[in-house]
């Protein structure tokens, strides 16, 4: 796979990037992967630590939904976008170029990007990689 995800057949994860165009609905889809992956693991309310990373890792998945769907990508470029900034270059350049990206995903991206904090942003994109896998497999099985 590469990181643009063109030349991929859209599959049934392929759902997960409805209305992804709107960065607001990106947002909400992340948010709603999370919470389908507290739930699939039996979790109880979040704490303060879990709630901060939860909104972190929000943040970031936003900005990858966003990005795929603007381009018009496979939600296979999520994954490959989430194994590490050096994939992530595809993503960034839609979010700073394309006229309909929000500039808050953008600035959310570029941020997450930065390798002053490698390990928060390692941390990051970690779970984000991990709640899309999870909400990618319930779609795939």
């Amino acid at each position: 796979m590469n990181a643009t995800g063109k030349g991929q057949q859209p599959g049934p994860a392929a759902g997960l990037l409805a209305g992804c165009q709107d960065y607001p609905t990106a947002a909400r889809t992340a948010e709603g992967m999370i919470h389908a992956r507290h739930r699939a693991a039996g979790g109880d309310a979040p704490g303060p630590e879990v709630t901060f990373w939860d909104s972190a890792t929000a943040q970031a998945l936003a900005c990858y939904l966003h990005a795929a769907a603007l381009g018009g990508l496979a939600a296979s470029a999520v994954t490959a976008w989430l194994a590490g900034p050096a994939h992530s270059a595809t993503a960034a350049q839609i979010l700073a170029t394309h006229p309909g990206a929000s500039r808050q995903a953008a600035a959310t991206l570029r941020s997450l990007l930065d390798p002053t904090p490698p390990k928060t942003a390692q941390a990051i994109r970690y779970m984000a990689a991990d709640v899309f896998a999870h909400a990618a497999g319930h779609r795939l099985g």
